[in-house]
């Protein structure tokens, strides 16, 4: 059973608001919203705690929320900046000059991609 006082009351009134939307035994439509709604009340990332609490507020197993979670980019398993820098990597933007780019900054930041900086204020 999660510790579902990681979801402040009203996180957990809009998850329900949202899996209210769909028919019953469809919650799972509610995924990506509670996930949302949970990522930015703890400033911008998603621990495995907080993330059973969401599948405990919408009755599914925890590995449903997991796969969603873990799936898709817009949500962070682990602690981020406070500030998300995002460099194109298409190809259209490779050949621009997205690749020396990406290196400018990883040196002026002293990070690699997908690292945050020390003093947690850019992702």
């Amino acid at each position: 059973m999660s510790d579902n006082s990681l979801l402040p009351d009203a996180a957990r009134a809009a998850i329900r608001a949202s899996a209210a939307r769909f028919p019953s035994g469809r919650q799972r439509s509610a995924v990506l919203d509670a996930l949302r709604l949970a990522q930015d009340g703890n400033g911008g990332w998603l621990s495995v705690e907080l993330m059973d609490a969401v599948a405990e507020e919408l009755a599914l197993p925890p590995i449903q929320v997991y796969e969603v979670a873990t799936f898709y980019s817009m949500f962070e398993v682990r602690p981020v900046g406070r500030h998300c820098v995002s460099v194109c990597t298409n190809i259209s933007c490779w050949l621009r000059g997205g690749r020396e780019l990406l290196k400018h900054l990883e040196s002026r930041l002293g990070i690699s991609a997908g690292e945050s900086t020390v003093d947690g204020r850019i992702f």
